[in-house]
Parts: C-alpha cells; structure tokens; sequence
C-alpha cells in the first residue's frame, strides 16, 4: 500500500485559493499572496547566487513555481533570460500571471512537462519534489532531464533514501543522479539560510546536476 503525504502533489492540484491552512508566517489575503510576499526569505539568495555560478544561460524552467517569487527574483537577476514555470495549482499560476505577464506559465504535471527536448538551459526546482511520491520521483527526475540541456539546480530535502520528514518527502538526489551519469555538487543548507526549521536543517540541501 502507498504511502500517501498530507500535501501529496494531488493536495496542490486541487487546493482552493480560499484553504485557511497557511504555509508560510506571512499571513495575507490568502495562501497564494502568502506565498508571494515570501519573495525576500533567505533561501531565495542562493537561488540567484547559485545561477550566478552558472555559464550564461537564455532559457529557464521553474518547475513548483507556485505564483512566481523566484522566477521573479531571477528576471531582476537575469533581465535577458528567458523564463518559464509549471505549477500544479491554477489559482498559483494565474497569480505568476499577473505578476510576470511576459513569461512563459503553465499549470500542468512535472511528470509531463510541456516543452521540448532539451529546451531549457536550467531547470530549476525549489522545495517542490519533496512533494513527489518515492514511486514517482525517479519518473519525474527523467522528464527535467529530458527537458534539461545544462544544469538542473535544486533547493531540495535529500536523504540516504526517500523518507517523510514533517509531511514531506526527502529524496536520494545524488544518488539518483550520479546512478544516471550525471555530475553532482551538493551541500548542506545552513540555519541561516533557510532559518527557523528543524528539518531543512537537517535534510536541506542545495544540489547543482551537470548533464
């Protein structure tokens, strides 16, 4: 029998905009204006630094974008990039919309992702395959590399293997990854960097995948 998480991917496909159950300490109109007024929490930063490491790049994918606070921080960054998202909740989408009107957005399935081979000079995925079922996650890990032609970048729960930790997943991405050929740099995320939490100090990590 399978393990089901509480925010199981299926939670955000069919969350409503009106859910009073909050993710972040932002507390606005609704989950979604909470999530985007998380724009300038600290793990964010390196996101950016990390992309700063990178050779330079035109096309990047957010997937578990939710309504855009990253891809909007990487357009300030980066104002030549071209960017593109996938959401699995609608009202998230529609929100990243309004926010980046220019950008590429959908609201779909990271297991099927709409775009081309190769098609993405950066695939970036932050706090969002700790979200993917242990049955599922080396599916998905298939179609960001498929769609992925120079570095996937990961703000990720790792583990020696896939274990919940607080409702979420923690996945063997380096293993995963290095047992596809792939090069791998990793590093533990600090207190600092994603304060307050127990469990991404212990299972965070930020994780760069050279195909």
């Amino acid at each position: 029998m399978d393990i089901m998480t509480p925010q199981d991917i299926s939670y955000w496909q069919s969350r409503s905009i009106t859910d009073e159950h909050r993710d972040w300490k932002e507390t606005k109109e609704n989950w979604v204006e909470d999530y985007w007024a998380s724009w300038n929490h600290p793990h964010r930063q390196i996101i950016i630094d990390e992309l700063k490491k990178l050779p330079r790049f035109n096309t990047l994918l957010e997937v578990g974008c939710n309504c855009g606070p990253n891809l909007s921080n990487i357009k300030l960054a980066f104002e030549r990039v071209q960017l593109f998202g996938i959401d699995a909740n609608q009202d998230a989408i529609n929100l990243a919309r309004e926010k980046l009107p220019l950008e590429d957005l959908q609201c779909g399935d990271m297991s099927n992702l709409p775009w081309s081979d190769k098609s993405m000079d950066v695939v970036l995925s932050d706090a969002a395959l700790m979200y993917i079922h242990p049955n599922q996650i080396q599916a998905v890990i298939r179609e960001l590399t498929r769609v992925a032609r120079g570095y996937i970048v990961l703000i990720e729960r790792q583990a020696d293997e896939s274990v919940l930790t607080a409702a979420v997943w923690a996945h063997p991405f380096e293993q995963i990854f290095k047992g596809m050929g792939y090069q791998v740099e990793a590093r533990k995320l600090t207190e600092e960097e994603w304060p307050d939490s127990e469990n991404w100090k212990k299972h965070g990590y930020v994780i760069k995948v050279t195909l």
